[in-house]
């Protein structure tokens, strides 16, 4: 019989956009394996509810020292993300998350598609944001593009992403990644030991 870690869930909010969210995703789907924890996934943008700042909006100064952090992660990681020279005039990873919520409805595994739409745009600087571009990279991952870019313009993907953002308030996301793991949130991709201990803890207790 399944023990209570093997039956629990994790709640992942993420900005899909987000570089940092990105930087742990892979690392989290490798943690709840291992932990037997399902990943209950929340593909979100940034909103201010709760407290949450856009970069744009944050001083200059932070802006730079996000920058600079942001760099130390990726080789600290060892990922090819492009995080500087990167082409001008890219749509945007945001602009993918219909995307997502289509593969929701459709019954894929929506978190997948979200990771490789994440590779391509920051490891590959293929501008997933636009149509053509992002059905291609479904396709390429194992997923009917066509089909899901045929979905993402429906009244059940702008329904589904109101349920996500509605969750998201509800938890009291104010950034992204956040993970919410046996009542208990944890903020940043550089949070993961602390859910890893969390899960370890939940463990044992069963």
């Amino acid at each position: 019989m399944p023990n209570a870690v093997e039956r629990a869930k994790v709640q992942y909010f993420y900005s899909l956009a987000s570089p940092w969210a990105y930087l742990g995703a892979q690392r989290l789907i490798d943690l709840c394996a291992d932990k037997g924890v399902v990943i209950e996934a929340f593909p979100i943008a940034t909103f201010k509810d709760n407290g949450w700042i856009p970069l744009m909006e944050k001083p200059a100064n932070r802006q730079a020292y996000v920058a600079l952090d942001l760099k130390r992660w990726v080789s600290r990681l060892g990922l090819p993300m492009v995080t500087q020279g990167r082409p001008a005039g890219m749509a945007g990873l945001g602009d993918a998350l219909p995307m997502i919520y289509a593969a929701q409805l459709a019954g894929v595994d929506a978190l997948a598609l979200a990771v490789a739409l994440q590779k391509a745009y920051w490891e590959e600087c293929i501008d997933v944001g636009l149509p053509g571009p992002r059905a291609a990279v479904a396709t390429a991952a194992g997923f009917d593009g066509a089909a899901l870019s045929a979905m993402e313009d429906t009244p059940e993907v702008a329904a589904q992403r109101e349920a996500m953002f509605d969750a998201a308030r509800a938890a009291g996301v104010f950034g992204s990644p956040t993970y919410v793991f046996n009542g208990e949130l944890f903020w940043g991709q550089d949070r993961l030991d602390f859910l890893a201990e969390a899960m370890a803890a939940k463990g044992e207790a069963a």
